[in-house]
Parts: structure tokens; sequence; C-alpha cells
């Protein structure tokens, strides 16, 4: 199916999306054995890049192709960033295909794209999940210098610190995503045992703020959510950090901004989604057989019951 068929009517939207991908549909896709990740994008149509995909992104040049790929993570049509950018860049990370220098200058490109503009909301998030790759990476075999992954850790928080786009699938755009995207890099950050507690306390705190906003999680959020706060749970480090007052302090903080932003429609809202994600936390927790997760089930229940106890 031709690039051009993917976009949307909208003559304006559809020229600016074309002009870069129009070259895409000239002329037959090399081989793998010759593949050259500039040439990709004069030869390159949606069957081809399809057929690459099926066939695991293969490429005598990961370091190249992979810096390609993470070129894409801005592109608005979603087959090109999603199935193509995100999707190859992943797999080439994920059988350990690139060098360092190249990890390091996928980190470059991220946080440049996210400290840049992002007109169709796609660019940050997909920048972020693209990033927590790259942090996964180092958790299964390191390959950062301390102060790098202390970079890595600053990054995460930054950006958890500053979305304010909680949209999630869009027929048009695909996926934005920003939190369950923040949430995906916070876990691969939890994960690494090279990330401390007061580190972890951090991130906590962090997507703590992203509990219950005023628009309804519709997309699985709270699940992502949940998922960084329960791992943080198990590690031995975070035993004794408090869990039952961070719960009450996480609830009591949003129940208070019913008496100064109290439109029923947004109190429902921050509700739902609060109540959704400790649901998730006491779930998983309860369901679980490890101790260490004893502490987090009994904070949740109790959270739940104050919440249900609040009027609206």
């Amino acid at each position: 199916m031709p690039i051009h068929r993917r976009l949307r009517s909208d003559s304006r939207h559809c020229l600016r999306l074309a002009l870069p991908t129009l070259s895409l549909l000239l002329a037959p896709w090399p081989s793998y054995a010759d593949f050259d990740p500039v040439k990709m994008a004069e030869h390159a149509s949606v069957e081809d890049l399809t057929q690459w995909s099926a066939d695991g992104f293969p490429t005598p040049s990961p370091d190249q192709t992979a810096q390609w790929l993470a070129t894409l993570v801005g592109e608005p049509d979603p087959f090109l960033r999603d199935d193509i950018g995100f999707t190859g860049l992943s797999a080439l990370l994920r059988r350990d295909a690139v060098t360092t220098d190249t990890l390091l200058a996928l980190i470059d490109a991220f946080e440049a794209r996210l400290s840049g503009p992002d007109p169709e909301g796609v660019a940050h998030s997909f920048a972020t999940l693209c990033l927590a790759e790259v942090v996964r990476v180092d958790r299964i075999k390191p390959r950062f210098s301390d102060k790098q992954f202390e970079r890595l850790i600053t990054i995460a928080a930054d950006t958890l610190a500053g979305i304010t786009d909680y949209r999630g699938y869009s027929d048009d755009v695909g996926w934005r995503h920003a939190i369950a995207h923040a949430s995906d890099l916070a876990l691969q950050i939890v994960l690494n045992e090279r990330t401390d507690a007061e580190r972890l306390v951090t991130l906590r705190g962090a997507l703590a703020k992203h509990f219950a906003p005023s628009t309804p999680y519709v997309h699985g959020e709270p699940t992502r959510l949940a998922r960084p706060i329960l791992y943080m749970a198990i590690r031995a480090d975070m035993e004794r950090t408090g869990w039952a007052d961070w719960l009450d302090a996480t609830v009591d903080q949003t129940l208070a901004q019913d008496r100064t932003d109290g439109g029923l429609s947004r109190r429902l809202a921050r509700r739902h989604n609060l109540r959704a994600v400790i649901v998730e936390l006491y779930a998983k927790a309860r369901g679980s057989d490890r101790p260490d997760l004893a502490d987090l089930a009994v904070a949740s229940f109790e959270a739940l019951q104050t919440i249900d106890r609040h009027p609206l």
C-alpha cells in the first residue's frame, strides 16, 4: 500500500507529510546485503518496509540504521513512526547490535527532540519510549558510565515533570501516550540495579503527580503507571520508604484539589484515575505471594477506603 494512502485527506497535511516520504515510492528496494539507511529514504515502499519489519529489520550497518530509524520518531504517519521507527530501533537495540557511541548519540538525539517543538504531540512521546529501550540496553549489559547513567535518570524525571498531554490513541495520528511511555522509561530505570533508593523515591514522586489528572484515562495508563511502582516495592532498598505515608499524601493531595478545581467532571475524572491506579497497585500486590509487596498491598487498600469515604 503506498504511503500516501495512509495520510489524511487534508491537502496541506498530506503535502507536508508526503514531501519527505514521496521518494520512497520511486524505485525498487535494494537487497539487504546492500542496505544503506540513507538510500532507504529513496527506495522503500510501504510493502518493502513491511517486509523488512517482518524479516526482523536485518542490516549490515546497524549503527547507521539505528540513527536513521531514530529520525522517524517525529513522523506524523504512525506507520513510519511506530511500526518502522520505534519497532525497528527496538529490534536493533534488543539484539545488542549497536555500539556504545551510537547509544550515546541516540540519547543526544532524543534529548534534543524532547526539548524541541512537537506540533502533532507524538515526537516527545516516542522519543521517551525510544529512550526506554536505550536504558534497557544498559540494564541487560552495563554500557554507560555512572555520569552517563545519571543523565538518563535526570532526563526521565524531567520528562515526567513536563508532561501535560494526556491524550492516548487517535485514529488519525495513532498513539501519543506520553504518560505510558514515560512510565516505561521509569520502569527501565527502576529495574536497573544501578539506581539508588534516593533516585527511586524521586521517580516515585514524579509518577504520582500523574495519578489523577482531570483528563480521564481510557488507554491503559493506570497499568503502566503502576508497573514501575510495583517493581520499586520489591527492591530491598525501598522496603522502608513509607508506602502508607506516600499513598496517604498522594490521595490527600488529589482530594484537596476538589476545593480549588471543583467542576464535577474534573473531580470525577481525577477520582476515576486515582482509584484506577491504586486498584492496579492493590490487585498486583495483594495477588502476589511476595512478602515484600505486603506493605504496599495494605497501604493501597487503606488508600482505596479513604477515596471511597470522601464525598464528590
